[in-house]
């Protein structure tokens, strides 16, 4: 097995890269954390303050301890996203997995920038870290993200019943894992 297929010249793949946020990128965390509409029907978890993010911005640019974000822009344009990956504490350890999502601006969605995404940064964190797994958790309605995470050798290890809250009720999720080992996978 390998990874997913290569970039192509001209493809959305070969557009799309992940970096830093700058100052000018907080407005996309802006808007996610006042606009509903933006990371509807899957992420929103309410209201939260955006001064928040700036503050996380201006002490470590979201690259501190804890949950840590890169922004996915195409080339030499504003972000249109972010990923994000964390060292979850498993069976009292860390270091053992990295848990990875994403995030893109609605008018950026259904393009193939999310699975480029995806596979950037599962290829980032193997090549400069040693944890041997990753993980995702998406929603068992939430077909889009199970193909980008499919296309990137994320292989679906369970359902987990009512694991997570939105909107009201409680959402059957998903457990996809890639690991290093791509015979493994």
């Amino acid at each position: 097995m390998t990874d997913a297929a290569p970039s192509k010249t001209g493809t959305i793949e070969s557009s799309v890269h992940l970096r830093v946020f700058t100052e000018a990128d907080l407005q996309l965390l802006f808007r996610f954390a006042t606009e509903p509409e933006f990371s509807m029907p899957f992420e929103w978890c309410g209201y939260t303050s955006p001064e928040k993010y700036k503050r996380q911005w201006q002490e470590d640019r979201f690259l501190g301890d804890g949950t840590r974000l890169l922004a996915v822009a195409e080339t030499d344009q504003p972000a249109i996203g972010w990923a994000m990956w964390r060292d979850p504490k498993m069976f009292e350890r860390i270091g053992w997995c990295w848990e990875i999502g994403m995030v893109l601006a609605p008018e950026h969605r259904g393009r193939g920038v999310g699975t480029a995404a995806h596979l950037l940064l599962s290829r980032y964190l193997f090549d400069t870290t040693t944890v041997n797994r990753q993980c995702a958790y998406t929603e068992v309605g939430n077909k889009a993200e199970q193909r980008a995470l499919e296309k990137c050798n994320f292989r679906v290890e369970g359902q987990l019943r009512d694991a997570g809250f939105r909107d009201g009720e409680w959402r059957d999720l998903l457990l996809y894992a890639r690991l290093r080992d791509p015979v493994r996978c």
